[in-house]
């Protein structure tokens, strides 16, 4: 019976040092991420289109942004992308074009940019068309890591004929994926979020080494290693055939 019990103890302990184990690599994997570089997806459009309450409105849902400097802010929009506002390329007031075109480079040669949102906003296509145009001629070398984002689609008379018609006008500008987006000004955060990184063809961490730690988790793995530790303290002091004296030594019950 002593034998039987003492296996018993044996095999809680190995339990335990097994679930600290695998809450240690976790806490481990934490520490890794905390390095890993964020991915950027960058919003770009003229003055006037739209992007600031766009963005203002993503903030306020989300509520997880940082204000840089020269006027870039960035949003998460998940554990390792950000959604960056920048200042508006004014195409009109040529020396302000240049600055924010500096700020630009300096901001992309310090950070791992993934995608580029284009925001024009819903008027009369030529208009349109102009805009992009202005864009891409900055951009042109990133055609595949581009989305046009039409924003005030809610002043479209007819919807579904005004997204084929703009998806035809703009396809030259449009990436081998066809990949646009319309916007209303009641636009939900949360589906634009996820249309964001469909769009971008995000990838998923999840079962990869980078994948961010989940702290429910982490939360759960330690609350069953101080229940597996309770436990095994229990059987260790159960009556019927050990217990710990004054000193915390094991002993053994007397007959």
């Amino acid at each position: 019976m002593k034998a039987q019990n003492l296996l018993d103890v044996l095999a809680i302990g190995v339990s335990i040092y097994a679930l600290y184990q695998i809450y240690q690599e976790k806490v481990k994997k934490l520490n890794n991420n905390q390095s890993f570089q964020t991915l950027k997806y960058i919003l770009v459009g003229p003055p006037g289109v739209g992007k600031t309450k766009l963005f203002k409105k993503i903030v306020n849902t989300l509520k997880n942004s940082n204000q840089l400097e020269q006027g870039i802010q960035e949003c998460l929009i998940r554990k390792d992308i950000d959604l960056v506002y920048t200042p508006a390329l004014d195409f009109e007031n040529i020396e302000q074009r240049e600055i924010n075109i500096t700020i630009f480079q300096q901001y992309m040669q310090k950070n791992h940019i993934a995608h580029f949102f284009f925001l024009v906003n819903f008027e009369r296509t030529d208009l349109m068309r102009k805009k992009l145009l202005e864009l891409y001629k900055y951009f042109k070398k990133f055609k595949e890591k581009i989305t046009i984002v039409i924003t005030d689609f809610q002043l479209s008379d007819n919807e579904e004929q005004d997204k084929q018609n703009l998806k035809q006008a703009f396809s030259i500008y449009l990436n081998s994926n066809k990949s646009i987006m319309f916007v209303k000004n009641d636009f939900d955060v949360e589906e634009f979020r996820n249309q964001l990184l469909a769009e971008a063809q995000a990838f998923s961490l999840r079962d990869t080494i980078f994948e961010p730690i989940n702290e429910d988790e982490q939360k759960q793995l330690l609350i069953q290693f101080q229940n597996k530790f309770i436990e095994g303290q229990k059987m260790i002091q159960d009556s019927h055939f050990i217990h710990m004296d004054d000193s915390l030594n094991i002993v053994e019950n007397q007959p």
